[in-house]
């Protein structure tokens, strides 16, 4: 099973990065507001408005604690991918309004990343979402470093990433096909996405909300 994170996650993520490189250099702005410029046109693709980090210890004392997870993992020491079947386990048998036709789940190493996957499909006529549940290890551990918030909005469709309740959290939908993803961080490791086609955001947010986040944040703490 092939799994992979959404385009607004990993817009997230290489912002995230970008963010981080920015930090650790010790650059400044004599704005509040930094942006990156689509460099085929003149429209803002992602507009940051908030980099939230207290001070100089606490990024180092968190780099420092992915540094040593990558090096772990890389000497085969690091904290194993949970069991799939547990991931599985979290999935909701049905959402409102739809049936889950199919459900699987997998996992695996490439590099020092390890990961695993859970994945249920539920349908409703033309309607179907499909409700991921994954393990990220290290990368979770990077994403969840630094809150910040990415728009890009056209007439047609949108994408958002931002903090919510101290989780990172994306939208991507296009109104003209009513397709599109939600995703939210959970405990700096696991990411729960819905991917929907003929859905609202609404049914997408409803099915992300229906995996118990209470137990993923407990598995995290280990």
């Amino acid at each position: 099973m092939k799994w992979s994170l959404s385009k607004a996650t990993q817009t997230g993520l290489l912002v995230l990065g970008l963010m981080l490189v920015v930090f650790v250099t010790g650059c400044e702005t004599t704005s509040n507001e930094a942006k990156y410029v689509d460099s085929k046109g003149k429209d803002t693709v992602v507009s940051l408005d908030q980099i939230n980090i207290q001070d100089w210890n606490q990024a180092a004392e968190q780099m420092k604690d992915m540094a040593e997870q990558m090096k772990a993992a890389a000497e085969g020491k690091g904290a194993a991918a949970t069991d799939p079947a547990s991931l599985q386990a979290l999935l909701p048998a049905t959402l409102p309004g739809y049936s889950r036709t199919e459900v699987s789940s997998a996992g695996g190493a490439a590099g020092v990343m390890n990961a695993s996957t859970a994945k249920g499909i539920y349908e409703k006529g033309d309607s179907r979402v499909e409700l991921t549940v994954s393990d990220l290890g290290v990368a979770g551990a990077m994403a969840g470093m630094v809150k910040v918030n990415a728009n890009r909005e056209t007439a047609t469709s949108y994408e958002k990433v931002s903090t919510i309740n101290g989780r990172m959290t994306t939208e991507e939908f296009h109104k003209d096909s009513n397709n599109g993803k939600y995703s939210v961080l959970v405990g700096s490791r696991f990411m729960v996405e819905a991917d929907g086609s003929h859905v609202s955001m609404d049914d997408m947010k409803a099915a992300v909300n229906a995996v118990p986040v209470d137990r993923l944040e407990a598995m995290a703490r280990g």
